[in-house]
């Protein structure tokens, strides 16, 4: 039974690198075969693609949110520089008109 224990705790540390398939052909069959036998470790198995699954929903809500908040800052960008640009292309409107009415004046 102790042999049972160790083997599936082997098996349930090495499920990461079996499901990234990083696993030696060797080692990856081993696992298999394990998992054919074992229901523990199959429910391991699919425990583990299950907190996979979820994490990589979980960051793409994440990176969702943070596009939607790199657009919201663009945005609020665009409106900044307009509302800079409005008063001072005024103001360089105003020095020209004053230059001129200078000039003709004289």
């Amino acid at each position: 039974m102790d042999e049972k224990i160790t083997q599936c705790g082997i098996i349930e540390d090495l499920i990461p690198s079996y499901v990234d398939e990083v696993l030696s052909d060797s080692v990856n069959d081993a696992v298999e075969s394990h998992l054919n036998e074992c229901p523990k470790c199959q429910e391991a198995l699919r425990q583990y693609k299950l907190k996979l699954q979820n994490s990589q929903m979980e960051s793409a809500k994440t990176e969702a949110a943070f596009v939607k908040k790199m657009k919201s800052a663009k945005h609020y960008l665009i409106g900044m520089a307009i509302g800079a640009a409005i008063p001072i292309v005024a103001f360089i409107g105003f020095i020209v008109y004053i230059v001129i009415l200078t000039v003709i004046n004289g």
